[in-house]
């Protein structure tokens, strides 16, 4: 008997976002026969619906990089998944054949992570990531970064004119 299973964590941001859209990546492992232990790769965008407070979750362009080909489930989601207020979220999705676990971290809701499993056909066990949109600030100069997070190499590029090491 082997067991699969996806990890996530960070620092809970410990209440419902106001942002709406993160966007990242899941990794896995398949489980069926022919592809068992086979490594997946593909997008991922989480959009929360502030009004009903529940999140819709989308894992598209699943790749198996292992057999270098498309995954036989290249694409899941889920809708309507309720969210906590303290900014989890966990359901079963698609007639029970998907559980979703996750939940927002970080600043300012900044970030998202969680777990998948998926049953039956195309059957595989992961974890997610995906980052609020970061966008460009009114003077041109850097990004912005969702407020009250933390400074990074990836938000802050280095000014024009100067050199990075």
């Amino acid at each position: 008997y082997t067991a699969r299973y996806g990890v996530a964590g960070g620092d809970l941001t410990g209440s419902r976002p106001v942002q709406a859209t993160w966007k990242g990546v899941m990794v896995g492992h398949a489980h069926a026969e022919s592809v068992r232990g086979d490594e997946l790769l593909g997008a991922s965008t989480l959009t929360y619906n502030t009004g009903a407070n529940s999140v819709d979750v989308s894992f598209t362009g699943i790749k198996n990089l292992t057999k270098e080909r498309a995954h036989s489930v290249e694409s899941i989601t889920a809708s309507g998944l309720p969210v906590s207020q303290t900014g989890g979220f966990n359901a079963l999705a698609n007639a029970g054949y998907t559980e979703i676990n996750g939940a927002f971290y970080g600043p300012a809701h900044a970030e998202t992570a969680g777990t998948i499993y998926h049953r039956g056909d195309g059957a595989f066990t992961g974890a997610f990531g995906g980052q609020a949109p970061v966008t460009r600030n009114p003077s041109g100069q850097g990004s912005a970064r969702p407020a009250g997070s933390r400074p990074d190499a990836r938000f802050n590029p280095p000014a024009a004119g100067k050199q990075s090491r």
